[in-house]
């Protein structure tokens, strides 16, 4: 019989899981005529992968679909970067959390407007380790990949690095 968990317990368990889960990025890169186009796997195996409804970015095993590139874009001179879908929303660091009484942040696409390149929620900085990367918002979290263990269910989310998920 299986039951479920108490609120506490659920948030403990998501506290556990997402600890261990930070987002690094293997970047499969093409390299068009005006444009970078790249595809962002997590350490899952699964690529950062723009929903239909605009707003929402999951993981998924779907390498080949037109969702899962991203046009990369660069920005302060190379510093950082802002990554455009293919439904032309960016990837925005939100301050919205994820879930009730978690410090993990969700990550949206939104449509910025002309003032794309002020808005440092849009701006993204890579840290390369190896052949690995990590991005960095400018609020200094970073990209989180987070499985699909509920209550992540191939959430992307950002987050300090090495910290618990829940609030003081």
């Amino acid at each position: 019989m299986s039951r479920e968990l108490e609120p506490n317990r659920a948030i403990a368990s998501a506290r556990r899981i997402h600890a261990a889960t930070s987002l690094t990025v293997v970047v499969d890169m093409t390299v068009g005529p005006r444009s970078v186009v790249v595809r962002l796997r997590s350490h899952h195996d699964k690529y950062l992968t723009a929903e239909e409804d605009e707003e929402r970015i999951i993981e998924s095993r779907n390498d080949s679909a037109p969702s899962a590139q991203w046009e990369v874009e660069f920005v302060d001179k190379g510093r950082t970067l802002c990554f455009q879908s293919c439904y032309g929303r960016y990837l925005v660091a939100t301050g919205e959390h994820f879930l009730l009484g978690l410090i993990v942040k969700k990550v949206m696409q939104d449509y910025p407007g002309a003032a794309a390149r002020l808005d440092s929620s849009l701006k993204w900085e890579p840290l390369r380790k190896r052949f690995q990367v990590k991005l960095k918002s400018s609020a200094g979290q970073f990209l989180c990949s987070n499985g699909s263990i509920p209550p992540w269910q191939n959430s992307v989310t950002h987050d300090l690095p090495h910290c618990t998920a829940t609030q003081d």
